[in-house]
């Protein structure tokens, strides 16, 4: 994610059971929370943990430029809390843009905000797991899922 003109980036790294996190922030609020690129199916090793419920915290407002993209993301953390899950097309009938199934996928693959933006408990109408990260990190996603107690059809 480039840094925004007005804002100063810092990122920080931090350990999570899914491996490294890295979040971005600036002093307005945050930028990114992503998975880093040292995660994916070859290396993924499941560890076991206890859910916990996050509080959605305070979005940069240089973040807002596509709105229904902002609308998406806030939906799915506000509504789709751990354990449940969404499809792609009941998750564009909640942010008010029925029909809007594939602009909800593109919002998933453009999300700066994982886990605190579930978009692992997003799925195809199929209830399959779909292809998480372009297919490259389906076990994360299991395994995230997994861990909310969803059991999802492979």
């Amino acid at each position: 994610m480039p840094n925004h003109p007005s804002c100063y980036l810092r990122s920080f790294y931090i350990n999570s059971p899914i491996g490294s996190m890295v979040i971005k922030s600036c002093t307005r609020g945050l930028h990114a929370i992503s998975q880093s690129d040292t995660i994916d199916d070859s290396n993924f090793a499941e560890v076991k943990g206890l859910v916990s419920t996050l509080q959605m915290p305070k979005l940069c407002p240089v973040l807002t430029t596509d709105k229904f993209q902002s609308r998406v993301w806030v939906m799915l953390a506000q509504q789709v809390g751990p354990g449940k899950t969404i499809s792609y097309k009941e998750l564009a009938e909640v942010a008010n843009n029925p029909g809007a199934a594939r602009a909800v996928g593109s919002a998933m693959s453009a999300n700066p905000f994982q886990i605190v933006v579930p978009c692992h408990r997003v799925l195809p109408s199929s209830g399959k797991l779909g292809k998480y990260a372009f297919g490259k990190k389906n076990k994360v996603k299991a395994w995230l899922l997994h861990h909310e107690g969803v059991s999802v059809l492979n």
